[in-house]
């Protein structure tokens, strides 16, 4: 839009998006290559954090529900 705003020629605005894009393309494609090429092990970390995830969360999940039942029996202790 800016460009069409600042009437820059079509011509020169292809030109002056496609080199920058060149590179860029080039970079992206390796890192793509190098990093399927170790999915394998990639992939057997991330199952290990996805467990760890699930584990931290049902911790997490009976201990909040721990501490809002003693949280609640103190707050009617305090009532009473």
């Amino acid at each position: 839009m800016a460009a069409g705003i600042a009437r820059v020629p079509f011509r020169k605005f292809v030109w002056y998006n496609f080199i920058p894009t060149l590179p860029k393309s080039l970079i992206l494609i390796l890192i793509g290559y190098y990093s399927g090429e170790s999915y394998v092990k990639i992939s057997s970390y991330l199952d290990y954090a996805a467990i760890g995830t699930v584990i931290a969360a049902v911790i997490f999940i009976v201990i909040y529900f721990m501490m809002r039942k003693v949280s609640k029996k103190y707050a009617d202790r305090d009532i009473n």
